[in-house]
């Protein structure tokens, strides 16, 4: 009997609070049974941030970022761009929310994470399972 491994698609905003911050976010990055998934635009992103956050310590920050982020499984453009003409009617002028959304559609995953207002929407919701952090640990017996 095969074990379903639950993947978790997560975005910017939870990979830096995961990262550098207390809260829901670090126990989920270090939950064994999950496989977290993100896209390369949110990468990019998150290394951004963190050169902007952190400029005295940024070698360093930069560094954490990117051990954190080992066991991520990331998924590059060239696998989910054909889905952005599907996503840019529902978030238009938002290159980088598109991208993020049309990551998560190739994924599919059990669960997608974020605090970004562009995804908590009705037409979105329709196409990902779209929850909070603390939601996800609630579901999963965690939290």
């Amino acid at each position: 009997m095969e074990n379903h491994r639950i993947k978790v698609f997560i975005d910017t905003n939870i990979i830096i609070t995961g990262v550098f911050f207390s809260g829901y976010e670090v126990l989920l990055l270090n939950l064994p049974q999950i496989d977290i998934f993100t896209a390369d635009v949110c990468i990019e992103e998150s290394r951004n941030v963190v050169q902007r956050l952190f400029r005295q310590n940024k070698e360093k920050s930069l560094a954490e970022l990117w051990n954190s982020m080992i066991s991520f499984d990331i998924v590059h453009e060239n696998e989910y761009s054909s889905l952005v003409p599907q996503v840019k009617i529902l978030i238009p002028n938002k290159n980088n929310d598109q991208k993020v959304l049309a990551a998560a559609l190739y994924v599919d995953p059990d669960y997608f994470i974020s605090r970004d207002s562009d995804f908590d929407r009705k037409d979105i919701r329709k196409l990902v399972n779209l929850k909070t952090t603390k939601e996800v640990l609630s579901e999963l017996g965690v939290a």
